[in-house]
């Protein structure tokens, strides 16, 4: 039954990483439907990845104090009512109030599952467990225009968003009805032991003055970019004009960076067996993922190549996937330095960092766009960005993936199980 619940939190990342990847897809519906500059289309864009990395330490806190069964169905019903009202209104600032309400509901996914991975599974199948959790979520986000295609083409954007929202509704009311809260939760290696209760705030404390905890955070913060840059927002239109492809064929980046995104997730979590090989494994996947990135960035004209009739940057991307969906693993190291009664505010503090990076680096791509702009305009005055400076504003992206290689020197795992009075 146990590997039910696992399950439902995992439907969840699922069902929250078809709709992030989605509105990537989307850029030129939701730019006609709430008549959006590029400058509107990135805080539209933002809205949800900066809501959602605010609220990952309250997601976390709130996992720990009222369990996954609760906070992961009212998540859920929050997430599909921001879906609900974008596709019901054609007002830019209810849209945007509609993207905050989906980043708040996304906020609890990824949490609320591994506190269901820690509450009822031991720690050493933690990297495991949230592998193949990334792998489902990366497939969803791999297919999230498949599946937005496969609904009835007389639908308009709206009309399909709809639907999409209350997809979600009844996915909460499925969480509420089968997910179950474990009452007597076992502590550390002693077992089952009566626990001191704290506060958020004491918490908070021994969270944030963990010097590895805080590190692994870090790595995160700069990890997580190029996914949430390539995969979330920039990507499509981006190379678009970077390879000069046409909409279909840049769309289907994402398809192929999510694609070897979760091969790449499963792969690595099953090569880890203990704690202490996370760190290695993580060097070598974010060594060959900097490698491709500064190809794909630095050198373009490589990617313009053709293997069997695809574009050569789509293997790119793909390879470039692969070696990211690890960054996962770095969670349970954060994990093992404190105890499973405040798992969830451990990896709520991970994800912020995780998360609000690429909130922030996707207003700085907008404003680096505007700054190697070369004039062009459309009829109506729009700019036209050239590939040259999507290329040029997304070149940091190199710099912040050796940053993360950093990082990764001064990581270390912490024991298997911690008891609370060591935390």
């Amino acid at each position: 039954m146990i590997w039910l619940y696992w399950l439902l939190g995992t439907l969840c990342y699922y069902y929250l990483y078809i709709l992030r990847t989605l509105f990537g897809t989307l850029g030129e519906d939701i730019t006609t439907k709430f008549d959006l500059s590029v400058t509107d289309l990135s805080t539209f864009f933002a809205a949800a990845m900066i809501s959602y990395s605010l609220m990952q330490i309250p997601a976390g806190i709130l996992l720990d104090k009222f369990g996954p069964r609760k906070m992961l169905s009212i998540a859920m019903l929050c997430l599909s009512s921001g879906v609900l009202i974008i596709s019901l209104t054609h007002s830019l600032p209810l849209a945007i109030f509609g993207r905050i309400l989906m980043g708040v509901g996304s906020a609890f996914g990824f949490i609320g599952t591994s506190k269901i991975v820690t509450v009822w599974f031991p720690l050493k199948m933690m990297g495991f467990l949230l592998g193949a959790t990334v792998f489902l979520g990366g497939l969803g986000g791999a297919f999230s225009r498949q599946l937005y295609d496969a609904l009835p083409h007389q639908w308009d954007v709206s009309q399909s968003l709809l639907s999409l929202g209350i997809a979600g509704v009844f996915l909460a009311g499925t969480i509420a009805f089968f997910l179950r809260e474990k009452t007597h939760m076992s502590v550390g290696s002693a077992g089952a032991v009566p626990v001191k209760k704290t506060t958020f705030v004491e918490d908070l404390r021994v969270i944030l003055t963990n010097k590895q905890i805080l590190t692994a955070a870090l790595f995160t913060f700069f990890g997580y970019l190029p996914i949430s840059i390539i995969g979330d927002s920039w990507g499509p239109s981006a190379f678009q004009k970077m390879f000069d492809a046409s909409k279909e064929t840049a769309d289907q980046t994402l398809m192929y960076f999510y694609v070897a995104f979760a091969l790449g997730s499963l792969f690595y979590s099953s090569i880890v067996t203990t704690l202490s090989k996370i760190r290695s494994v993580l060097f070598v996947e974010f060594s060959f993922a900097l490698f491709f990135i500064y190809i794909l960035l630095a050198h373009p004209s490589i990617g313009q190549d053709t293997f069997f009739g695809i574009p050569g940057f789509l293997i790119l991307c793909s390879l470039i996937g692969f070696n990211l969906g690890g960054v996962a693993l770095a969670f349970p190291i954060g994990c093992s330095h404190a105890s499973k009664e405040i798992s969830a505010t451990v990896v709520g503090v991970m994800n912020m960092f995780c998360m609000i990076s690429g909130g922030i680096f996707s207003k700085v791509v907008g404003h680096l766009l505007h700054l190697y702009w070369d004039g062009t305009t459309a009829q109506d005055g729009t700019p036209i960005f050239s590939g040259a400076a999507y290329q040029s504003a997304l070149k940091p992206l190199i710099f912040t993936t050796v940053l993360a290689l950093v990082l990764l020197v001064f990581i270390r795992a912490g024991k298997e199980e911690v008891s609370l009075s060591k935390a």
